[in-house]
C-alpha cells in the first residue's frame, strides 16, 4: 500500500460519503430509500432521516472485513431537526 494510492482511497471515500449524505438529505418520509457507504476504520458518522407517525423504518448495515468491533447507536428524536423561517 504506497501513500499515493491510500490518499487516492481516502478522497474516493469522502467523496463518496459526501455524495451519500446529501442524497440522505433529499430522502422523504413513506417512501422506500437507499443509503450506501462507507465509513473508515476509526470515523463516526451521523445521519437523520424523518419518518412519518406511526410508520415504520428498516435498518440494515453490512462489515467487510475481518477483526471489527462494531458500535451502532440508533436514537429517537420526537423532535424535528428542521427550523422553520420566522
Amino acid at each position: 500500500f504506497s501513500v499515493s494510492s491510500a490518499l487516492r482511497a481516502l478522497t474516493a471515500a469522502a467523496a463518496l460519503l459526501a455524495l451519500s449524505a446529501a442524497a440522505a438529505a433529499a430522502f422523504s418520509p413513506g417512501a422506500d430509500s437507499e443509503l450506501t457507504f462507507v465509513l473508515p476504520a476509526g470515523h463516526t458518522e451521523c445521519f437523520y432521516q424523518s419518518a412519518a407517525r406511526n410508520g415504520t423504518m428498516e435498518v440494515e448495515y453490512q462489515v467487510r472485513g475481518s477483526g471489527v468491533c462494531i458500535l451502532v447507536q440508533i436514537r429517537l428524536n420526537l423532535l424535528s431537526h428542521c427550523s422553520k423561517p420566522g
